[in-house]
C-alpha cells in the first residue's frame, strides 16, 4: 500500500491519479489531527 502526505492538498489531476492507483493520501490538517490523536505534537509551521 502506498501513502502520500500533501501539505496543501492535491490538484485535480493528481487526485484522479491517486484514486486510480489506490494511493491513500492526507492533507496537512488531517495529518496534524492524527498526530495529536496519537499524543504527538503537530508539525511546525515553516
Amino acid at each position: 500500500m502506498t501513502s502520500l502526505f500533501a501539505h496543501n492538498g492535491l490538484t485535480g489531476s493528481a487526485l484522479d491519479f491517486v484514486e486510480k492507483q489506490g494511493i491513500l493520501w492526507s492533507s496537512r490538517q488531517e495529518f496534524d489531527e492524527l498526530l495529536v490523536y496519537l499524543g504527538l505534537r503537530p508539525l511546525p509551521d515553516l
